[in-house]
């Protein structure tokens, strides 16, 4: 646990440092701060629990710094220290949120007590914080649970009243009315070690606040360790276009943290008893897909993938914007994450894969100059000539007669 000393008098700071058991009473570093402005760098940057701050400063008040603490870091523990034993002070110090008020000069054995009573409050908070999150992760997974029975078909419309009574004893919000657009997500991995739930537990989280924003209800459910199902509830106002921009960033996720690719398949709007047959169609659907497309192994970087689809058409005039559509990236992202990588722009990088490819036509066949330029994707004859003159330094003309003589 750490804790913040902010007075402008050094003295003040230097003696509290020396003279309280720190170590004694659960405090592991001291940070200070001679003004608000380095006391406001220390809290955006340092984990620290407590604060104790002298009210009056140059350049701001310990008031005010208490005052900006209760709009950016509200749970920190505040104490103030003051030379003033007035009620004023006292009634402005409890109102702004402070635990608890010091006077100077400070008594040893005061200053002990109240941070003991600061580190108790610290360690109670986080406890029911730890109650709140196992209470909610726990609630999760019954709403999962009861969700789950209506995509994988155990909850049917005769059902109705058992249902009703399920839902009222487990506090979860169901009404016959109620119409889902589902997601489905397919993750391409097949190691069992991978599929843990380290990763469920994290994919989870991540399509519950990126999918569902935070709406939980229903949350993400796993259907298999690879299939996971979003019902996005459309009471809440939504858009294809958003949805489809938020799904983008799943794979996204996957790949970055896990190495993993992975596709989505948006269904269409259906009430709540058609989730099954909803399911089950999106299920066919990746299925089939994963059948006619040829797999990126998952230890292929974002960069290979990316040379690997440029590769496969480089009979077609394909773009970032291709691509990003491809690998699930917004094309602008793309770009930058390309350059970032290899220090090259993507737009040129495909053109050097397009002459590369346009290089060994030239050297291995008597194909036209004309020719290789359509099976490349140029439609405009002199683009391709400027293109080519631009990577290779001379003309494709020049350039195979080059080659001939040498």
């Amino acid at each position: 646990m750490n804790l913040l000393l902010v007075d402008d008098e050094a003295i003040t700071l230097k003696t509290l440092k020396i003279v309280v058991p720190w170590n004694d009473l659960g405090i592991h570093e001291v940070f200070t701060a001679c003004n608000i402005i380095e006391a406001k760098e220390i809290l955006k940057t340092q984990a620290v629990q407590i604060v104790i701050t002298d009210i009056e400063m140059p350049n701001g008040s310990g008031l005010d710094l208490i005052s900006w603490m209760q709009e950016h870091t509200p749970d920190i523990v505040k104490i103030l220290l003051t030379c003033h034993s007035r009620f004023d002070y006292a009634s402005m110090a409890l109102k702004c949120g402070a635990m608890d008020y010091l006077l100077k000069p400070i008594d040893l054995k005061e200053i002990e007590e109240i941070i003991h009573r600061a580190v108790q409050k610290v360690n109670e908070t986080s406890m029911i914080r730890i109650s709140i999150k196992r209470q909610h992760r726990s609630d999760l997974l019954v709403n999962e649970q009861f969700w789950r029975n209506f995509a994988t078909g155990l909850y049917h419309s005769q059902d109705y009243e058992h249902i009703v009574l399920t839902a009222k004893q487990q506090a979860i919000h169901f009404d016959k009315n109620r119409c889902f657009l589902p997601v489905l997500f397919s993750v391409n991995e097949t190691d069992p070690d991978k599929l843990d739930g380290t990763f469920s537990f994290s994919l989870k989280n991540i399509l519950n606040e990126v999918i569902l924003e935070s709406h939980e209800d229903p949350p993400a459910i796993m259907l298999s360790p690879s299939l996971y199902l979003a019902l996005i509830d459309t009471t809440f106002s939504f858009s294809c276009s958003n949805v489809q921009m938020r799904c983008e960033k799943i794979p996204f996720f996957l790949n970055t943290y896990f190495n993993m690719t992975s596709e989505f398949f948006i269904g269409s709007e259906i009430p709540v008893f058609q989730i099954h047959d909803a399911v089950k169609k999106l299920s066919q659907e990746a299925q089939q897909k994963k059948n006619r497309t040829i797999d990126f192994p998952a230890s292929l970087s974002i960069v290979s993938k990316i040379e690997e689809i440029i590769r496969q058409n480089l009979d077609k005039p394909i773009t970032c914007e291709e691509i990003a559509r491809q690998v699930f990236l917004n094309s602008e992202y793309l770009s930058r994450m390309f350059k970032k990588k290899t220090g090259k722009n993507l737009s040129n990088y495909i053109i050097e894969l397009k002459m590369e490819e346009a290089k060994k036509q030239l050297e291995t066949t008597e194909k036209s100059v004309s020719s290789i330029s359509i099976e490349l994707g140029y439609g405009n004859f002199s683009h391709f000539s400027k293109c080519f003159r631009k990577v290779c330094g001379a003309s494709p003309q020049e350039y195979r007669e080059s080659f001939e003589r040498s």
